[in-house]
């Protein structure tokens, strides 16, 4: 069998500061750093160098040669909220299955009156407004129908949301917020539902409303924001997006094998964290967030890739199995244990250049692999501002597990 041409080996430590990353908008590189394939000057927590040789990565490739690492903390699993169905906007209780892959009306209802949520239970509130009504809710922004803020964040969400759909028709299969859901599960804990009343004025009366936010709404909160602020936050990426790649063949440049498994063994091996993965080397994007890895090594050979690194005397191969959390329904209680059920587990097989000291210089995947596009992870931590910024108190006090 043909070697596989690679072409992706003479780039994989471009490091770049992606300053729009979405499911519709890829990151571009804007500069290089030789050294290391994941830092930058502008990012001081990130400046000490990652490990490359094979005897100071878990696990070393003379001793052990099949081991498993976890995050320090799983992340959850959520919904990606797809943008042609109104995201957040979407109304997920109000019905007894989820079926929002077929609704419009996500973009058209009418909000509810504040006399109609008066006269409503929490339960029957809960499951009769979307997350982003509730927010409104909570910001005293369902009281005045004449008022410009009167609800706000739903405006603001459908406007996006509308404009999106309109302006990518070609992108309706996978336009959504993976890459908030991803990063958002990596960051915070899993929410448990919460009930807060806030009081409006009424003619001079105190109208209590009190608002019950199950898992699911408060995750949807957390993942349309996440998305939103990863244009104004640089997030950390190798490899590159693919813009016009249609298939998974090796014509499409995506990370290279060699940054893959010193990124992987780096951050999850040996730092217990993860970071996202764009698992789909095409046009599209699917991002996931990293939850661990099994990696099993061969014996070292002579080279035998075409087009090494030429300080490599030998390679060896991997085969390493990713595990994704996926994507799931939203739900009214955290999914806790239950949500290790969504892993996805995506196979690599791919060989490794090895200096005479066993550092990793590049990497070379091989027939039978999967590949992916691009791995990322926020360079400065989130805060919840404006009218998000109760979700900041709602996670103070929700457990650190």
């Amino acid at each position: 069998m043909a070697e596989p041409k690679d072409n992706s080996k003479k780039i994989w430590f471009t490091v770049g500061l992606a300053v729009s990353l979405s499911a519709a908008t890829f990151a571009k590189p804007l500069g290089k750093r030789m050294e290391m394939p994941w830092g930058s000057q502008e990012s001081p927590e990130l400046l000490s160098p990652m490990k490359y040789s094979l005897a100071a990565l878990p696990p070393d490739a003379e001793g052990n040669r099949s081991i498993t690492h976890w995050v320090k903390r799983i992340p959850w699993s959520g919904s990606w909220w797809p943008t042609f169905a109104g995201g957040i906007a979407y109304r997920w209780r109000s019905g007894d299955s989820w079926d929002y892959g077929l609704d419009a009306n996500a973009f058209n209802y009418q909000p509810y009156t504040l006399a109609q949520l008066a006269a409503m239970t929490p339960e029957e509130m809960s499951r009769k407004t979307s997350p982003i009504e509730k927010l409104d809710i909570l910001n005293l922004r369902a009281g005045n129908p004449s008022s410009a803020d009167y609800y706000r964040n739903l405006k603001i969400q459908r406007a996006w949301a509308s404009d999106r759909v309109r302006e990518n028709p070609d992108q309706r299969g996978f336009h959504g917020l993976c890459n908030g859901l991803s990063s958002a599960s990596l960051d915070l804990p899993e929410p448990k539902a919460v009930q807060k009343t806030v009081n409006y004025t009424v003619n001079g009366q105190i109208v209590p409303i009190t608002l019950q936010f199950a898992s699911g709404d408060l995750k949807a909160l957390a993942t349309h924001y996440y998305a939103m602020k990863t244009s104004n936050y640089s997030e950390f990426y190798v490899g590159m997006a693919n813009y016009n790649c249609q298939s998974s063949g090796f014509n499409c440049r995506g990370l290279n094998a060699g940054a893959f498994h010193v990124i992987l063994l780096n951050t999850v091996g040996l730092q217990g964290d993860g970071f996202v993965m764009d698992i789909e080397p095409s046009n599209a994007v699917w991002n996931y967030a990293v939850a661990g890895y099994a990696t099993a090594y061969s014996s070292s050979f002579p080279v035998r890739s075409a087009n090494v690194d030429p300080r490599a005397t030998h390679e060896i191969e991997v085969r390493t199995d990713v595990h994704v959390m996926g994507t799931s329904n939203p739900t009214f209680k955290p999914q806790g244990a239950q949500s290790n059920a969504n892993i996805v587990t995506h196979h690599y097989h791919y060989r490794l250049e090895l200096s005479e000291n066993q550092e990793i210089l590049g990497g070379t995947w091989l027939a039978d692999s999967e590949r992916m596009d691009t791995a990322w992870k926020l360079k400065n931590k989130i805060s919840f501002e404006g009218d998000y910024s109760a979700l900041n108190e709602i996670w103070q006090a929700q457990p650190r597990n």
